[in-house]
C-alpha cells in the first residue's frame, strides 16, 4: 500500500511538473534590425496568471522597454536592436518559465566594388582588369549567397553574363564597346536580392594612321 500511495504520489508530482513546464515562446529565431516580429506564448495560463517578459538584445514594441509584467498576454511583439548579434527572450510566471534565443542579422548588402575596379579606360585589343567586389553581407544568420554578373549598354537595361557567377568578375577578352557590370546576389532559399554600384568599362576608338 505504501509503494502505491507512492507511486501516485511520484505520478502526480511528475504530471504537475510537466504542466508546470509546458510554457512556449514560439517565433522567428533568425531576424533582422527594424523590423517588428511577433513572439507567441503558450502553456497553461488562465485569468488569473502573471507573467514577465525581459528582452536582451531588443526592446518591446508596444512600449519600448526591455520588460514587461502583468496578467497573462498570449503574445508579444518585439523590436530587435541594431548593432546585436543575438538576443532572446525570457518569460517568468507562476504557470512556468521559457526562454527563446534568436539571431540577428542586417538587411542584405550586395557587397562593393572596389574603387580601382569601378572606372576602367581600355581599348578594343585589350582585355581589361579583373573587377573585383566585396563579398555580400546580411540577409540571414547563416547565409549562403549566389552570385550573378550583369552587363548593361547603358546602366538601366541589365541582362545576366553566363557562366560569371564568382565573386570577382574576370573578364576573358577584350571589348568592342563601353559596357557597364555589376553583381546580383540572391541568399539562397529565398527571395532577397541586392545589387552593387556598377562598375564601367570605356572602350577608346582605336585611330587610324591616316
Amino acid at each position: 500500500m505504501r509503494k502505491k500511495i507512492n507511486g501516485v504520489a511520484l505520478f502526480i508530482l511528475l504530471l504537475s511538473f510537466s504542466s508546470h513546464s509546458q510554457v512556449t515562446i514560439m517565433g522567428p529565431a533568425c531576424v533582422t534590425t527594424g523590423v517588428v516580429y511577433m513572439y507567441n506564448i503558450g502553456g497553461n495560463f488562465d485569468s488569473a496568471t502573471k507573467m514577465k517578459v525581459c528582452i536582451t538584445g531588443g526592446t518591446i514594441d508596444t512600449t519600448g522597454n526591455t520588460c514587461s509584467s502583468g496578467r497573462f498576454q498570449p503574445f508579444i511583439k518585439v523590436s530587435w536592436n541594431a548593432g546585436a548579434s543575438s538576443g532572446s527572450i525570457a518569460l517568468t510566471s507562476s504557470a512556468g518559465n521559457a526562454n527563446f534565443k534568436a539571431g540577428i542579422t542586417t538587411p542584405l548588402s550586395g557587397g562593393t566594388i572596389e574603387s580601382t575596379s569601378k572606372l576602367q579606360t581600355s581599348d578594343s585589343t585589350k582585355v581589361p582588369a579583373m573587377i573585383r567586389c566585396a563579398a555580400a553581407t546580411g540577409g540571414g544568420c547563416s547565409p549562403t549567397y549566389i552570385y550573378q554578373w550583369q552587363q548593361s549598354n547603358d546602366n538601366m537595361d541589365w541582362q545576366d553574363i553566363a557562366g560569371e557567377t564568382g565573386q570577382n568578375l574576370v573578364l576573358k577578352s577584350s571589348l568592342r564597346k563601353s559596357l557597364y557590370y555589376r553583381r546580383k546576389v540572391t541568399v539562397k532559399g529565398s527571395d532577397s536580392q541586392a545589387v552593387t554600384e556598377a562598375a564601367a568599362i570605356f572602350i577608346n576608338p582605336i585611330l587610324s594612321a591616316n
